[in-house]
């Protein structure tokens, strides 16, 4: 006799769709992110959609914190930012945040961050921005 069984799906109804979003997002390692949500589909969609509506705020905070050179914002959203990149599989931009992280909690002085490093995430930022564009 089987240890488990499984409800069946009620008479009529067929289980959810998965989300229709395109095979390749630029900027987004499908894989990685589907991989990170248990190759569920939907809660990869989910975090897509999140991360669509997050990120805009998240830049603009950004962009305030590290105008009034205020480090320890500026380090926590790009912590927030880095692990909501890991975890929808952009990669690029998980990368460039980190760094951007680490060189904002070395720094005493906001102005010593190499520019080539700022303008590096902003671009990856910017790229996943476009991105989820289609998403939200």
């Amino acid at each position: 006799m089987p240890d488990f069984v499984f409800p069946a799906s009620p008479a009529g109804r067929s289980p959810p769709e998965a989300p229709h979003y395109p095979a390749n997002l630029d900027g987004i390692d499908m894989a990685e992110g589907l991989a990170n949500m248990g190759n569920d589909p939907e809660l990869f969609h989910k975090m897509l959609k999140k991360a669509a509506e997050r990120y805009p705020l998240l830049q603009k905070q950004l962009a305030n914190a590290m105008h009034m050179g205020d480090r320890g914002e500026v380090v926590r959203i790009l912590h927030t930012l880095r692990g909501l990149a890991g975890t929808i599989g952009a990669m690029e931009l998980q990368q460039h945040a980190s760094a951007m992280e680490a060189a904002w909690k070395q720094t005493r002085a906001p102005a010593t961050v190499p520019d080539n490093l700022q303008h590096a995430f902003h671009a990856a930022l910017q790229r996943i921005l476009n991105t989820l564009t289609i998403l939200a």
